[in-house]
């Protein structure tokens, strides 16, 4: 009798044994860790954390880092800012250099996933609402002519810009299983809206200048940049030329045609 009892009682561990590691093996598949393969083409090093929180339902959390660098896809860039340019009237960047342009920036967003169809999370297709917080660093080459004291005076202007945004959007996506641990999440389209502030500067001395150059740059920045001075305070002093957002700016973004290599455990 007393054999059969530690037999029984191996037997009950060893089936709770199994069961807790069973279980444990199935929580160990909620987790993937994702890089995102199409931000390396623009230089960019973006990743993913994604649990699976219930039979349809994530939760994803994304960062992303873009160290300073000259704008990828110049052409393209130049194509973008013209067409941004056209849709915004409280200024104009018809003098700035795009392809010769620098940016660097960071990223964080956070979002939950709503998968749908046949398959559970994380695979098939999905829809995900996220926030998106973003710094963008960029520093743009500009010049500008003026006259002093009856001489040609060409001022080399790097204005440092910094962008700070966020927004809300939804996404369309789905992601595939490749193997037992590899998947690949693929981001369609996502549109999101949003507010950023904005704060650009190019520090120069220009102290051996009178006031009176001081106000005409002043005013060659506002017209030559076709300044709103109701949405940008415009400051010139001895240290150079500083521009502010008076209020948040409202814009539309997208994110889209990501390709998110994963590993699940």
């Amino acid at each position: 009798m007393t054999n059969n009892i530690l037999i029984n009682k191996k037997i009950f561990l060893f089936i709770v044994i199994a069961s807790l590691s069973q279980s444990i093996d199935i929580n160990a598949q909620n987790n993937i860790l994702k890089l995102n393969l199409s931000s390396l083409l623009i230089k960019s090093y973006s990743a993913q954390y994604e649990k699976v929180i219930g039979k349809r339902v994530s939760f994803a959390l994304g960062a992303g880092y873009r160290p300073m660098s000259l704008v990828p896809f110049p052409t393209e860039t130049a194509n973008l800012t013209t067409f941004v340019d056209n849709r915004i009237d409280y200024i104009s960047l018809d003098n700035t250099r795009p392809k010769e342009s620098k940016v660097k920036g960071y990223h964080i967003t956070p979002e939950i996933k709503f998968y749908f169809g046949q398959k559970e999370a994380p695979y098939g297709f999905y829809i995900s609402a996220f926030a998106r917080y973003y710094h963008v660093n960029a520093v743009v080459p500009v010049e500008m002519e003026l006259e002093y004291r009856g001489f040609p005076v060409l001022l080399k202007l790097p204005v440092d810009t910094k962008v700070d945004a966020t927004s809300l959007g939804l996404m369309f996506g789905k992601q595939f299983k490749i193997s037992k641990r590899i998947t690949m999440d693929w981001y369609i389209a996502g549109p999101h809206f949003g507010r950023y502030s904005l704060h650009g500067e190019s520090q120069q001395d220009l102290s051996n200048f009178d006031d009176d150059f001081q106000n005409r740059l002043r005013t060659k920045v506002v017209d030559s940049f076709k300044i709103d001075e109701n949405t940008f305070g415009v400051v010139v002093d001895d240290n150079g030329i500083k521009m502010d957002a008076l209020r948040k700016l409202p814009f539309v973004n997208l994110r889209a045609f990501g390709f998110n290599l994963g590993y699940r455990f």
